[in-house]
């Protein structure tokens, strides 16, 4: 189980346990998970004295297993923690966070998290929005199902990969795979290798920053690893996006190491 540390953005106030330590809890991307895949829960903890305790995430049912880690917040200070948290197929996600500290329960409910069975869950680069908001559901290719929208966030992806398990498909602007950082670009290009769908809004080739034998061909896709690289010629920027996303496969899903999946090598870019 992947535990990591993260600076992200948390969601609305929760009534503390323990008026001197707060806590902040956000989950998922923009509250949605695919059943079955990890997700992100993301816990900001104010202390206003010096904190050492451990951080719990755990879940409706009894017998599910607790996910917990150590944390400590220097007094007068603000942290972000994150775990990445299993969910079940039938749908249960972690429901409850609570930390322990000096003898000191505190305790917040996580955000109810809304489930995508037939959907695809697209995180999104900010780039492509011009400063405006997320798309509403769009229809995929030949309606065959809908296309979910979020943010993508730099952060979760170079501290929290295993995270992406929830992300279908990533959309990032022509340039925007050479603008993420070394951490965060090669997180993202070993998510496509694993079976991810990363569609970047250029109309050809040469992509900056993808390794080679991944540069999409004359058709403007290509194979990489198990996962699918797209050219999407402008039409996420302009908005396009009723039949512009392809269904994934799911269940074909790989896991394991890149080692394993003879994938090894430097996918920093230049």
């Amino acid at each position: 189980m992947a535990i990591v540390v993260a600076v992200a953005a948390a969601a609305a106030w929760t009534t503390p346990a323990v008026a001197q330590t707060p806590l902040r809890v956000a989950a998922g991307f923009d509250g949605r998970f695919i059943p079955g895949a990890r997700v992100p829960v993301q816990v900001t903890v104010e202390a206003d004295r010096l904190v050492e305790g451990t951080l719990r995430v755990t879940y409706p049912r009894e017998g599910e297993p607790t996910i917990e880690m150590p944390v400590e917040v220097p007094g007068g200070s603000v942290k972000v923690f994150t775990l990445v948290v299993p969910t079940r197929l039938d749908g249960t996600a972690p429901s409850r966070v609570v930390l322990e500290h000096d003898g000191q329960t505190t305790a917040a409910r996580i955000p109810r998290l809304e489930r995508l069975r037939d959907e695809e869950l697209v995180a999104l680069d900010r780039s492509l929005l011009a400063g405006g908001p997320l798309p509403g559901p769009a229809p995929l290719v030949a309606e065959t199902g809908t296309a979910r929208f979020a943010e993508l966030s730099e952060a979760l992806l170079a501290q929290a990969p295993d995270s992406l398990e929830s992300v279908t498909v990533i959309g990032l602007g022509p340039d925007g795979l050479d603008a993420l950082g070394p951490r965060a670009r090669e997180a993202l290009l070993r998510w496509v290798a694993l079976g991810g769908s990363l569609y970047i809004d250029a109309q050809s080739g040469p992509v900056p920053s993808l390794p080679e034998g991944w540069q999409p061909g004359p058709e403007g896709r290509v194979r990489a690893g198990a996962g699918w690289i797209r050219l999407t010629g402008g039409a996420m920027s302009d908005g396009r996006w009723p039949g512009l996303v392809e269904p994934t496969m799911r269940s074909a899903r790989v896991s394991g190491s890149l080692e394993e999946m003879g994938m090894m090598g430097d996918f920093g870019g230049g």
